[in-house]
């Protein structure tokens, strides 16, 4: 690893081409990583390049920090959870009464198939093939459920 400054990371954060390249990769993320996030993994994604870029490989710069930052981006993509995720909503009944109560309510929303599957995969932890079984279907058939059921409850769950 190599010694960065600070003065050094500032100067090569105002270069323009930099810049360009890492908005050009977040480009990809916007609808899937927040705008705050984006600046934060853009940060460490040049931070990074600038600690592990070699020139005796013969590689420039700006090609090692669009790698740097796709794979930055592509490890933030991974960790973000969508915001009507029913598992970290149920797990916590004491923590958070009031949304588990708006989550129980949002279910009683939905049709009766739907709140069905959404608890035998999040609550009661069952597989798509477990599912699958129980609905007289293929596990993929169940996987197009499941997603249909999401899909209805963030409906439900952003409508109000």
């Amino acid at each position: 690893m190599s010694n960065i400054t600070n003065e050094i990371f500032n100067r090569e954060w105002a270069k323009g081409e930099n810049r360009r390249i890492l908005s050009c990769v977040a480009r990809r993320f916007r609808k899937v990583i927040p705008p705050d996030e984006i600046i934060y993994h853009s940060q460490i994604a040049l931070f990074s390049c600038l600690n592990r870029h070699k020139d005796k490989y013969g590689t420039k710069f700006t090609s090692s920090l669009y790698r740097f930052a796709m794979w930055e981006f592509i490890r933030a993509a991974k960790k973000v959870k969508p915001l009507y995720s029913l598992p970290c909503l149920y797990s916590s009944y004491v923590d958070f009464p009031f949304e588990t109560v708006y989550v129980r309510d949002c279910l009683d929303n939905l049709s009766l198939t739907n709140r069905k599957i959404l608890v035998d995969y999040y609550i009661n932890k069952m597989t798509l093939r477990e599912i699958g079984k129980n609905y007289a279907c293929s596990p993929t058939t169940a996987m197009i459920l499941l997603r249909r059921a999401e899909k209805d409850f963030q409906r439900v769950y952003t409508k109000d």
